[in-house]
């Protein structure tokens, strides 16, 4: 559905899946925050002095209408957890059926971690999707400079709000004579782009209310049966969507040891892209994520040259078939790079700019001069490659610089967070290595929200009355959530051969780290049922589960509740095992 706001004197259009943009605004100051709210309005709708104590929505005035602005009322320091839940009830009622994007306001020179702390409080309780919805806006009363900004950033808690944000920041010089118009239009701007981003964001979510309002439905009406296949069908189709990602530039730019980093897989080695300095990708080469193969990496020949010029590329490597882009350039971006990325900008898809080889730029200035500050040649690579996508058209660039051969270096951490924003959960979840604890952190929390489903499919088994299936059916479901979590976590037989590889550390010293008997090695229902039988409150209670079965109708229905308790328990105590030897081998290397 394609949404349309006249704003200003010129048009802009939001593709998404609602009708209307609705921005809470968020923040220490009403004044500054009912400031913000009658700029994008347009209109005085907020009073600036008189502060409410409900949050009030305002909306523009006909035909701009689509546009709706939630002001908050000031959240106190020493909030209470019945504060907060009264404070974020309002805000839902207020911006019915929920807000699209929340808009943080920023005082720098007073931002404490209390404040962060506040704003973390209100995002979380809204859901854990919610930073990815939020933009920072710093409203100060000095003029943007570069050096300015590099200060504020010195503050950690400004820093860490941002990050969490995606690194969707924007700045505000308060004052009563500029209306700040041009910044207005950058804000809509930004806020439309981020709209593009919902569907994206929330198919999986949206998939998910429609499968529980049918498992609902269905225990309603006493169909067990009915409804761990709901459960089970949802786990089968999330776990079979596919992802294409394409990697593209201009040849020799590094664009197949990328593919290789993603996937994990060492340059030179068996199934790696091949790489090297003569043009080696001749036409578009899909390689499967090794240990996933919905997750599709596509090397796509070099642009620009006399081979592919940059007119007939996007025909030649079927441009269409690709869910996201990421432009690769191993020195200047150039103009055919500007080209491409307004291509695929025009078709509404994602890209990246990814500058590489940043280790081969360290490498040879430590040459030249060994105590060189390795901070500021960082700094001056991205300003130069910011400058140089500026002149050719990109009035925000962000660029990421990575080396495909050192991972935790540079800013492959970044480029993370931001593929975290934009991939569907389960792509994440297994796409990105682990390249950090918080990384490990957060596939865990992902691989819990799936714990309630093959808990929910596990009931059929105990809703058939003979004795013993229900175990057989558990370990099924236990098998396909255990392979699961080890191709997640990196916990394979082949993930560790291959960390062994990349990292150097060898293949016995990170065996001696896993205290998981599921760890690195080949998973069995045998081997899954010696697990369980270590459990005894399971085998307890399999054991009252088949004496229920055959009371009954009541039987039935409790042994569903003993079997779903079961399965919930023992994936609950896999997964903590395996995370945590995940974070030990990761320290380990």
């Amino acid at each position: 559905m394609k949404v349309w706001m006249v704003l200003a004197d010129f048009e802009y259009c939001f593709v998404s899946v609602v009708s209307e943009l609705r921005v809470v605004l968020l923040g220490s100051s009403w004044r500054q925050r009912s400031a913000v709210g009658n700029l994008l309005l347009r209109h005085d709708e907020f009073d600036l002095l008189n502060k409410s104590q409900t949050s009030v929505q305002k909306r523009g005035p006909p035909p701009k209408n689509r546009l709706w602005v939630t002001n908050t009322p000031d959240l106190q320091a020493d909030v209470t957890a019945d504060r907060l839940t009264h404070f974020i009830r309002d805000i839902t009622a207020a911006c019915a059926p929920g807000p699209h994007v929340f808009l943080l306001l920023l005082q720098p020179e007073n931002f404490t971690e209390q404040h962060k702390n506040r704003l973390e409080s209100v995002l979380q309780s809204f859901s854990e999707q919610a930073f990815n919805h939020s933009l920072v806006l710093i409203s100060t009363s000095q003029a943007e400079t570069p050096e300015l900004m590099e200060e504020l950033m010195k503050n950690p808690n400004i820093k860490d709000i941002i990050s969490k944000c995606g690194n969707r920041s924007m700045w505000m010089t308060r004052s009563e004579d500029d209306p700040n118009m041009k910044k207005r239009e950058e804000l809509l701007k930004t806020m439309g782009q981020m709209m593009e981003n919902v569907k994206h964001l929330e198919t999986g979510n949206i998939m998910a209310e429609n499968y529980e309002e049918e498992i609902k439905t269905a225990l309603q009406n006493n169909d067990l049966a009915l409804a761990a296949e709901k459960a089970q069908e949802y786990v089968d189709k999330f776990n079979n969507v596919c992802l294409n990602i394409a990697i593209t530039g201009e040849s020799g730019s590094g664009k197949s040891t990328l593919v290789n980093a993603l996937r994990g897989i060492r340059n030179k080695t068996q199934g790696a892209a091949p790489t090297g300095v003569v043009e080696t990708t001749m036409k578009p080469t899909e390689y499967l994520h090794p240990e996933h193969p919905n997750i599709r990496l596509w090397d796509l020949p070099g642009f620009g040259s006399t081979r592919f010029p940059a007119d007939k590329y996007l025909e030649y490597v079927e441009f269409e078939k690709y869910d996201f882009f990421i432009i690769v350039s191993d020195h200047r971006f150039r103009e055919n790079d500007a080209k491409l990325a307004k291509e695929i900008h025009k078709m509404k898809k994602k890209f990246y700019f990814v500058r590489s080889k940043i280790d081969l730029n360290i490498q040879a200035e430590t040459e030249d001069d060994p105590e060189f500050n390795e901070e500021k040649l960082l700094k001056s690579i991205r300003e130069n490659c910011t400058e140089e996508l500026q002149e050719l058209g990109f009035e925000s660039p962000k660029v990421f610089l990575v080396s495909g051969l050192k991972l935790r270096l540079y800013e492959f951490k970044d480029l993370r967070k931001t593929l975290e924003a934009d991939l569907p959960k389960l792509q994440r979840d297994v796409l990105l290595r682990n390249i950090s604890l918080d990384v490990i952190q957060q596939k865990k929390g992902s691989l819990e929200s799936k714990i309630k489903w093959y808990t929910a499919a596990s009931a059929a088994g105990a809703a058939v009355p003979v004795p013993g299936l229900s175990g057989v059916f558990d370990l099924s479901m236990i098998m396909e959530f255990t392979i699961h979590c080890r191709t997640s976590l990196g916990l394979t037989p082949e993930s560790l051969i291959k960390l062994s590889d990349v990292s150097g550390v060898s293949l016995e010293d990170l065996r001696a780290e896993l205290k998981s008997p599921l760890s690195g090695v080949e998973i069995t229902e045998a081997l899954i049922g010696k697990v369980m039988s270590m459990s005894a409150r399971y085998v307890a209670a399999t054991a009252i589960e088949d004496g229920f079965r055959f009371i009954p109708l009541i039987g039935t229905a409790v042994a569903m509740a003993i079997s779903s308790a079961n399965t919930y328990r023992v994936l609950t105590d896999i997964l903590n095992s395996l995370a945590e030897d995940a974070q030990q081998v990761f320290i380990k290397t």
